[in-house]
């Protein structure tokens, strides 16, 4: 490094040497350089994580998911308890269609058997035990075996059974109802389970990326702290004390050498030209 103040040349040569040793260092090793990179991605994956976590804690209490998640039990009991009392009447209306049939072939004035009236009443309490009840209701005069004759024991049947499918009808109705009512409600349910599953994703890959980086930042911490630096400055450059003079005895020698090579290749060269016009 030359120049005209020689306190300046030694600044330059000195700079310089700080920053090939530094350049040195982050390319053979951790350097100070790569932990102040680390350190400012450890705090830009922080507040990323912060962000998501107050983005999913807002969200949370606006969230249906509890609220659509009690209405879609809700709605599949009654789902259920509907099923349930439809295939019960279809019992109910076979027992009767068979009672009905021993009717059939009986005299229709004459007085029903005891254990046939009962038949009967068992059947009503039977349909009375639905969802909602039936209205039906037997004559005045159904006393066990007094004046309720085999005809009346039939009519009181068939308005029985027609009660029970009627029933049945409303039932089929409330199931689809029901059952369009479940979807709809299914449907948000995952939307709602979606949008908190993303926030909740997205919180915890910030969380993750902020861990990986922050355990990053810890290592290379310890890694520069034991290392031994690629590059290091042996000696700063002093500032000289005088100007460099000419070195005359070695500009004197190495003119020489450069005379010696010049002649021995003018005599090769000679020499080869000889040799070439004598054989010619």
């Amino acid at each position: 490094m030359t120049a005209t103040d020689p306190t300046i040349a030694a600044q330059i040569a000195n700079g310089w040497a700080q920053v090939l040793v530094l350049r040195l260092n982050d390319l053979y090793g951790t350097g100070s350089s790569t932990v102040v990179v680390i350190e400012s991605e450890v705090q830009k994956a922080k507040v990323i994580w912060n962000t998501a976590q107050e983005g999913l804690e807002s969200y949370l209490p606006q969230s249906q998911v509890e609220i659509l998640e009690v209405q879609l039990a809700e709605q599949k009991n009654s789902l259920a308890r509907y099923l349930y009392q439809i295939e019960e009447n279809r019992i109910l209306i076979s027992d009767g269609e068979v009672l009905k049939a021993q009717f059939a072939v009986m005299d229709k004035d004459l007085n029903l058997s005891t254990g046939s009236v009962l038949s009967i009443i068992a059947l009503q309490q039977r349909a009375a035990g639905g969802i909602s009840g039936t209205q039906f209701q037997f004559q005045s005069n159904a006393v066990l075996g007094q004046g309720y004759l085999v005809g009346d024991g039939k009519n009181d049947l068939e308005r029985l059974i027609g009660a029970i499918k009627t029933q049945n009808e409303e039932f089929t109705t409330e199931l689809t109802i029901i059952k369009e009512s479940i979807g709809e409600l299914s449907a948000a349910l995952e939307s709602e389970r979606h949008k908190v599953e993303l926030l909740t994703q997205e919180r915890d890959l910030a969380r993750s990326a902020y861990t990986a980086l922050a355990n990053q930042l810890e290592e290379t911490r310890i890694t520069q702290s034991q290392e031994e630096h690629s590059a290091k400055i042996g000696a700063e450059a002093m500032i000289p004390r005088k100007e460099s003079d000419p070195n005359l005895l070695l500009n004197t020698a190495l003119a020489a050498i450069i005379s010696g090579l010049l002649a021995l290749s003018l005599a090769l060269v000679y020499a080869w030209w000889i040799e070439d016009e004598e054989g010619v």
